[in-house]
């Protein structure tokens, strides 16, 4: 820095808060005066200068430390995150200016792909939304960076999906289109086509309850029909929706092939559902009418299901049947509800006979005992 004289003059004076600005923001000619090996120690230097400031000067600081970092690019990232770390680290974990210095960290990990140093941490999310004091505002402006940064990385995509379920889920819901501002609705939209595309995404039903999303069904009626037949439609009903609405799945950038492919995996769950805790077993030729394939390839769609894991079984070859053990509801209904129910109260009975059975046992042995101790 080139102004020593007009520190050492408010040094003198003792105009601290003024010192600690002064150094804050002329922080950005560091990056270009020190050497890759040196920018973290001196940084370091900085942060326990500016870290004596008091916490409501601090919060204006801070920008001043972190936007030139985030801005200046991809080189030295790594040392810059380390920076960023310290910066986060030395401030308190109570204090709301460290979701500030979190985003910067955020966005530099992003344009430098190292992304993977800040996923480990992003369970913990919620937990430091409630320790940094946000606003519904700032909850949601993180929740879509993290959705935007983390959809750009392919290993990455699940996450990214989830934190844009989790983005709509801060609106409540209203099926009007104005009770939602446009970037509700565009991200509504962009949720509907992810799911529909990305191969890992089975649960419509959430999806589709969601506010923002049924508020989409007065402009876009034809793609909230298609959403509803994977949250409870089948096979046959998508193949008759493809051909009544001809050009409307190429229209919509969707790959008709994929589509099917996700369509009959969840016909397969729920066609699945009705043979688990049954009787009887889940014969190929169902399987076969209900994903409208061929015998032959029945195996090759259970064994893609439980992959997916979407149903749970064993294939006897021989029988030409599938014994289902477990299977995934697409939607939780009434009826699902009352079978949950109804499946507690039996094991809560289990559980009593179970346990009287163990009493009668302790009686029984406490009464032996006693006829030997006399």
């Amino acid at each position: 820095m080139d102004c020593e004289a007009e520190i050492q003059t408010l040094l003198d004076a003792q105009n601290y808060d003024a010192v600690y600005a002064k150094f804050a923001k002329k922080s950005s000619s560091l990056l270009e005066a020190v050497g890759p090996k040196d920018i973290e120690k001196v940084y370091n230097l900085l942060i326990a200068i500016v870290s004596q400031a008091k916490q409501e000067e601090l919060a204006d600081l801070v920008p001043s430390i972190v936007n030139p970092i985030v801005s200046s690019g991809e080189e030295n990232a790594t040392i810059k995150l380390k920076v960023l770390s310290n910066l986060y680290n030395s401030i308190e974990t109570t204090s709301h200016i460290r979701y500030s210095v979190f985003v910067a960290i955020v966005q530099l990990a992003s344009t430098s792909n190292e992304l993977d140093t800040v996923v480990p941490v992003l369970p913990q999310l919620e937990s430091f939304f409630v320790s940094w004091d946000v606003d519904l505002d700032e909850k949601r402006r993180l929740i879509l960076l993290l959705s935007d940064v983390l959809g750009q990385v392919e290993e990455f995509k699940n996450l990214s999906y989830e934190y844009l379920i989790q983005y709509l889920k801060t609106y409540q819901s209203s099926k009007s289109t104005a009770a939602y501002p446009k970037q509700v609705q565009e991200t509504a939209l962009k949720a509907v086509h992810q799911a529909l595309t990305l191969s890992f995404v089975t649960n419509f039903s959430d999806l589709a309850a969601l506010g923002p999303v049924q508020s989409l069904k007065t402009a876009h009626a034809d793609l909230l029909s298609l959403v509803q037949i994977f949250v409870s439609g089948d096979v046959k009903a998508f193949k008759a929706f493809v051909k009544k609405h001809s050009g409307f799945v190429s229209k919509n950038e969707l790959d008709e092939e994929k589509l099917l492919k996700k369509i009959r995996l969840l016909t397969l769950s729920s066609v699945a559902c009705k043979y688990v805790d049954s009787t009887s077993d889940m014969p190929f030729s169902v399987v076969s009418d209900a994903l409208e394939i061929d015998v032959v390839d029945v195996e090759e769609w259970v064994v893609t299901g439980i992959r997916s894991g979407l149903i749970d079984g064993r294939i006897d070859q021989v029988q030409k049947v599938v014994c289902v053990s477990r299977a995934t509801h697409r939607e939780f209904s009434a009826k699902e509800w009352d079978l949950l129910s109804d499946k507690l109260a039996g094991w809560s009975n289990n559980l009593k006979d179970i346990l009287q059975v163990l009493q009668n046992a302790k009686a029984v042995a406490s009464a032996a005992q006693q006829q030997q101790q006399q």
